[in-house]
């Protein structure tokens, strides 16, 4: 391991210490070097140094390797009496046959000796994790607190099964995360799928498993045709490295017969399939006709027919294929089919055409271009879709029409609009501007209705008849109380009253339903679906588009 300043940090196997008495032997020790003149800058012994050194007893303080943990000062290794040693690089603590001067020392494997180096994440759910997995042990994750520099004494969390349990065993780790962002985490574990192996070889399985629970995600064994590892590799972690996984394993390559094999393992991409076109542009004089390939490759063992279309050809172009469809096999190569984009006199300038490749429910597109030259003079009309759609009778509807040239039309273009059918009220329609200039521009059209009205006038002839109706009666009952004389002069008086109301009656069209009283109003927009044509007219040229609306 090195740090950020070139120092370099080994732990030394078991062997000779003499350094405590000016020797330059540091047996089971954890050093740090000068990357340059690699010069011991500090130490750190344990105590009991007499008790592992000795070759009958072989506690290689080393088999493990060391960690330096990230943003600290600190790093840990572990040995083959499986014990974790975290130790200050700032203050290794040298040797004192007394006691141990490093900050900590933990069990770290169940079961001794620990030969693969420790991983670190700095996990989004237990934030930084130390990770082991010992041999015939359950996989290990041990919490790091950056505040104390201290492991945690029990695991935070650990595997639920357990590895192959055989010396040399142990698993060799590695770690692949986005960063500390939730569900990208895993711990890839390497190591024999059974059997011991030392001396080997054995077979091996590589593992994937969740580094926030450790729970496993996938191992080679789940599809052995496929993925399986071969001979195991003793402690050569995973090398993870652009979405891929190298492993280094012990099985003999196809090209010599030492073993040096390494499998890739890597995201298999589902059965699909791409299409490109060539060349990417043409062109050619109108009226005449471009020739293009259309190329289709299988991907991830696809197999299968994949049609070919044209769609939204623009107006002056047709494509025809000599092959309408390719048929892909599992494993294969590439198909191609020839592609003629025929345009007519009319066409000129530079036009896209999409080929569309479709086989179920996988589609896929290319883009090409076409050049057309020496084309007639015109204009096309688009209209985009009324808004709304569905208007109520009173409201209003409208769309933007875009007139655009083609082979140096620049002559003004009027615009004109009719509604169909012709209903007693139809909707009517309006241009913003009822000419373009230079063969290009936009207008907006508005499609208006009418509200229906309802009159609430009253019949002033009925009115009127009523009105005479009052002193009529009234003149009755007071004539009740005279003599005969008197009745015969009221009656004289009421023919007086009478006969010019008739007369006013009749001039005013009477109390008749004739006259226009009562009821009355204005009709509204008739309902239903309603089309309209606009047209735009240069010259002799002319172009249209239907647009529908539909009132209610």
């Amino acid at each position: 391991m090195a740090d950020a300043s070139g120092n370099i940090y080994p732990v030394t196997s078991n062997g000779n210490f003499d350094v405590d008495t000016g020797g330059q032997d540091f047996g089971s020790a954890y050093l740090k070097l000068n990357g340059s003149t690699l010069a011991v800058m500090d130490y750190f012994v344990p105590y009991n140094q007499s008790m592992l050194n000795p070759e009958t007893d072989n506690v290689d303080l080393g088999s493990g390797g060391a960690l330096l943990i990230p943003n600290t000062t600190l790093l840990v290794g572990g040995g083959k009496d499986a014990v974790l040693r975290v130790v200050d690089t700032t203050n290794m603590g040298k040797y004192t046959g007394i006691q141990n001067t490093n900050l900590q020392n933990i069990t770290g494997a169940t079961n001794p000796p620990i030969f693969g180096s420790m991983v670190y994440w700095n996990s989004p759910n237990l934030g930084p994790l130390i990770y082991i997995w010992g041999q015939g042990d359950n996989a290990k994750a041990w919490s790091f607190n950056a505040q104390t520099s201290l492991l945690g004494t029990t695991p935070a969390m650990m595997s639920t099964f357990q590895g192959t349990k055989g010396w040399n065993d142990q698993a060799a780790l590695s770690i692949s995360a986005n960063g500390n962002t939730t569900g990208t985490g895993i711990l890839w574990a390497s190591m024999p799928l059974s059997g011991i192996s030392n001396p080997g070889p054995v077979p091996g399985i590589l593992y994937a498993m969740d580094a926030t629970t450790l729970k496993e995600l996938w191992d080679s064994q789940m599809n052995a045709s496929r993925d399986s590892v071969g001979n195991y590799a003793k402690f050569m972690p995973p090398t993870v490295v652009n979405g891929k996984v190298y492993l280094s394993t012990f099985s003999t390559s196809a090209s010599t017969t030492q073993p040096a094999a390494i499998v890739v393992y890597g995201e298999i991409a589902a059965p699909d399939f791409t299409l490109t076109t060539a060349p990417q542009n043409q062109t050619v004089q109108a009226g005449s006709s471009a020739s293009y390939v259309v190329y289709a490759d299988p991907l991830g063992g696809y197999s299968g027919t994949v049609a070919l279309t044209c769609p939204g050809a623009p107006s002056g172009i047709t494509c025809s294929f000599n092959q309408s469809s390719l048929t892909l096999a599992q494993g294969g190569g590439e198909v191609n089919s020839g592609l003629t984009i025929n345009t007519s006199a009319s066409t000129s300038g530079t036009y896209n055409v999409t080929v569309s490749g479709t086989s179920g429910s996988l589609t896929h597109t290319a883009t090409l271009s076409v050049t057309v030259t020496g084309g007639a003079a015109t204009f096309s009309l688009a209209a985009a879709v009324l808004t709304p759609a569905t208007v109520t009778a009173g409201g209003t509807a409208t769309s933007t029409v875009t007139v655009t040239p083609a082979g140096g039309f620049n002559s003004a273009v009027s615009l004109a609009c009719a509604v169909t059918p012709a209903t007693a009220v139809p909707p009517t329609c309006k241009f913003s501007s009822a000419s373009v200039a230079g063969g290009s521009g936009t207008s907006t059209l508005t499609v208006t209705t009418v509200a229906a009205v309802a009159s609430l006038r009253p019949n002033r002839g009925r009115s009127m008849f009523y009105a005479m109706l009052l002193p009529l009666g009234g003149l009755t009952i007071l004539g009740a109380g005279y003599t005969s004389r008197r009745r015969k002069l009221l009656g004289l008086l009421l023919v007086c009253l009478l006969v010019p109301g008739l007369i006013f009656l009749a001039a005013c069209g009477g109390g008749s339903g004739g006259g226009g009283g009562g009821g009355g109003g204005t009709a509204g927009t008739t309902a239903g679906a309603y089309t309209v044509t606009v047209t735009g007219i240069a010259g002799t040229q002319t172009q249209t588009q239907s647009l529908a609306v539909t009132v209610q």
